[in-house]
């Protein structure tokens, strides 16, 4: 090992800062380890070392929005080539659960309809339907279909004899 542990020499190309932004207004700083005295408690301030920075927020508001901030803060990056960068965010409060309804009904064939409805991602559903409106109760069309995207949608068979059906879309475990 050459020279001293106290000096380091920083090879940081690009010294981005993260920030994040509390609905109040205030700055949460990411954490800052202490090169020289390693068993020292990490802080908080900027962190002109480290290509990889983390922020925690240990009381979040439950209701607020907060803003992710990536700075930096030379007037040029190097070489004046943009500078890409990842974001890693835990923790989220899921959002309320859409109503369940159906959005959008759109001819896709001669015999096939596609149904489109605004879902919970990982939720399950099953597309039922019925040949009156006051009729008895629903059959299952399809299988299951398992939500991958918060707008779920399945093309279904459409049969010309029958211009009057009634579709739904429920819930399943």
């Amino acid at each position: 090992m050459c020279g001293s542990r106290t000096a380091f020499q920083r090879r940081l190309v690009n010294d981005l800062d993260l920030r994040v932004i509390s609905p109040s207004g205030a700055t949460n700083f990411p954490w800052v380890l202490d090169p020289v005295t390693r068993t020292n408690a990490a802080t908080r301030a900027d962190n002109f070392r480290d290509n990889v920075e983390q922020v925690v927020i240990t009381n979040p508001v439950a209701n607020g929005v907060y803003t992710v901030r990536i700075t930096h803060k030379s007037t040029n990056l190097w070489n004046g080539l943009p500078q890409w960068d990842s974001i890693v965010l835990s923790g989220i409060v899921p959002q309320p659960k859409p109503t369940l309804r159906i959005t959008d009904f759109a001819v896709t064939g001669t015999n096939t309809l596609m149904m489109t409805w605004d879902a919970v991602v990982g939720q399950n559903y099953q597309v039922q339907y019925r040949n009156n409106v006051e009729g008895p109760g629903w059959t299952d069309l399809g299988g299951v279909v398992n939500a991958a995207r918060t707008n779920a949608s399945v093309t279904l068979p459409h049969d010309a004899r029958q211009p009057h059906r009634f579709f739904r879309v429920i819930e399943v475990p």
